[in-house]
């Protein structure tokens, strides 16, 4: 038995090393860069860092990060202002909105008070059955005053006058038997 085979292997062309260049003749230029950028490093090479990027120890480590300069998040939160939710305010058609439910709930119990102070007989004359509804007006005018509830009340305010001419205008009209 022969430890080397009989017959030779073909070689593959494009795997033999290329012949070495003649001492006397000039040496031909290296080949230009590939057009995706440099060369790919081979399989097991991790690439160069990119400057003032801190070199990994041995065995891929990378450094653990110090505490960070005064002035600055720690690695992973974001600055403040940033990455955090914004609270939305509520825009003033948003309140105006808010301010009609909450006028319509105000004229329902203004409804309420009037009836009762109707049934109990303690309303002298028109005043004593609008009472509630213009104290709801008079609050919504106070409310005005105030930027922050201005919107609010202008919802309470439309409610009121819809209410007055829908609602207790009539009933007031038919009450007093059309007499001014």
């Amino acid at each position: 038995m022969n430890s080397t085979p009989e017959d030779p292997e073909p070689q593959d062309p494009a795997a033999a090393p290329p012949p070495a260049p003649d001492a006397g003749g000039p040496t031909p230029p290296p080949p230009p860069p590939a057009p995706g950028g440099p060369a790919q490093p081979y399989p097991g090479q991790a690439p160069p860092p990119y400057p003032g990027q801190p070199t990994p120890g041995p065995a891929g480590q990378q450094p653990f990060p110090g505490p960070p300069y005064p002035g600055q998040p720690y690695p992973g939160q974001p600055y403040p202002g940033e990455g955090y939710p914004q609270r939305r305010r509520v825009s003033f058609g948003g309140w105006v909105g808010i301010g009609v439910a909450i006028g319509f709930g105000l004229q329902i119990i203004g409804v309420v008070l009037m009836l009762v102070t109707l049934s109990l007989g303690v309303a002298q004359n028109v005043w004593g059955l609008v009472w509630p509804f213009l104290l709801v007006l008079l609050g919504a005018v106070v409310l005005m005053f105030f930027r922050r509830t201005r919107g609010a009340a202008t919802g309470i305010l439309i409610v009121a006058a819809a209410s007055f001419l829908v609602v207790i205008g009539p009933c007031i009209a038919l009450l007093g038997g059309f007499a001014v």
